[in-house]
């Protein structure tokens, strides 16, 4: 199977999304193939993660719906993990034509969500 996650770390954000994908793709990279996709985070960042996982760079979001054909062929085995608060509802919904299944992490209930699966850790 294979794995994308998309999320960022930069100094608006922080980094709590990416920590997050990382603890659950070291899980997961023993048995699957796991990919991040970024679109501002720094490059020191991006080398750091790059030295457990591929890495895939994008100018933008509207960019990575544009070139999804090409990144993400074969959506039978096509997982996204998306944690990040820069796509909306539509964006996700383009992006999930190229996956099986689309978890979303998020900590806000009042955002409509177009995936597979939601996780909000802060639901008591």
């Amino acid at each position: 199977m294979h794995f994308f996650f998309k999320t960022d770390a930069n100094k608006k954000i922080g980094n709590g999304h990416l920590q997050r994908c990382l603890n659950l793709a070291e899980v997961l990279k023993s048995t699957h193939n796991v990919k991040f996709v970024f679109c501002d985070t720094p490059n020191v960042v991006l080398k750091e993660v790059e030295k457990n996982f591929k890495v895939i760079v994008f100018k933008n979001n509207k960019n990575i719906l544009h070139a999804a054909k090409q990144f993400f062929k074969k959506k039978d085995n096509n997982y996204l993990i998306l944690d990040d608060y820069s796509v909306n509802y539509s964006w996700e919904k383009a992006i999930s034509n190229y996956f099986s299944k689309v978890l979303v992490i998020g900590d806000h209930l009042d955002r409509k969500h177009n995936c597979d699966f939601y996780l909000n850790q802060n639901v008591i």
